[in-house]
């Protein structure tokens, strides 16, 4: 069986272009991790502090030099799974969807024989919802959904929620179930975005913090890069652009290779 699983971004976008395995040897199984807000000198590639990808790269191929389309997550993630510049695959804000009739990576090589796995990606995000990704495979009608069955509710001592915000310990959550399950561990909510309204509250399951981190602090410990606000609007922005007749767009190299 193969697998494609998606998580937690180090893999080409070349791999589900036209390239095929071998005639008679199996094709490779694919795991795609990709890491939000993550500085690239804050990671140990002599493995001290970031064994685990030290380790990825070790056993692979490690790009020294590798740059964001845009260091905004909707729009870049979609251009991980799609290739294309967010002026082209449309997403360029939070709650812009994307459009159905994209060529995306799981669509390409699910038309090629693969088994899909997703085991981080929210699917009912606005950006996710079309890149052609299986629900989350975290809980679910079915046991063999529930994956973190797996392990017994003792196992770990410490749960730890990223962007806690997003409502994953709500009543009516999914993940609530999980965090119920290991109710025994200590379990800790972490945000950049704390919100409190009438809808969603983080405090409600998770208290009061215990620590906070401003902004201006991680940039002068080195965890956050600065930055400075440019407003620009280009002649586009401001007064549109329309094809030529019979101009093609930047899709159709990948639907030349669409099954």
């Amino acid at each position: 069986m193969r697998y494609i699983s998606a998580g937690a971004a180090f893999l080409a976008l070349a791999v589900a272009a036209c390239a095929t395995a071998p005639r008679g040897a199996p094709p490779p199984g694919i795991l795609l991790i990709t890491a939000d807000s993550l500085r690239a000198d804050r990671i140990d590639w002599s493995g001290g502090r970031t064994p685990a990808l030290a380790m990825l790269a070790r056993r692979g191929t490690r790009f020294e030099r590798a740059y964001t389309v845009t260091p905004w997550t909707a729009p870049s993630l979609v251009s991980i799974f799609t290739g294309l510049y967010p002026p082209t695959h449309g997403v360029e804000n939070r709650d812009d969807a994307t459009p159905k009739a994209l060529p995306t990576l799981p669509r390409l090589l699910g038309a090629r024989g693969y088994s899909l796995r997703n085991y981080g990606f929210f699917t009912e995000v606005s950006y996710f919802r079309n890149l052609g990704l299986p629900a989350q495979a975290v809980t679910g009608a079915e046991d063999a959904q529930n994956i973190y069955r797996q392990f017994t509710p003792g196992f770990f001592d410490l749960v730890v929620v990223d962007e806690c915000h997003r409502g994953s310990a709500a009543e009516d959550s999914a993940w609530r179930d999980i965090l119920t399950y290991f109710g025994a561990a200590t379990q800790i909510g972490m945000t950049a975005t704390p919100k409190e309204t009438d809808e969603v509250s983080n405090i409600h399951y998770f208290q009061d913090p215990i620590f906070t981190y401003s902004l201006k602090q991680g940039i002068e410990d080195g965890f956050l890069a600065p930055y400075r606000v440019h407003r620009v609007v280009s002649e586009w922005d401001a007064a549109g652009w329309r094809p030529t007749q019979d101009m093609l767009d930047r899709f159709e190299p990948m639907r030349r290779c669409w099954p």
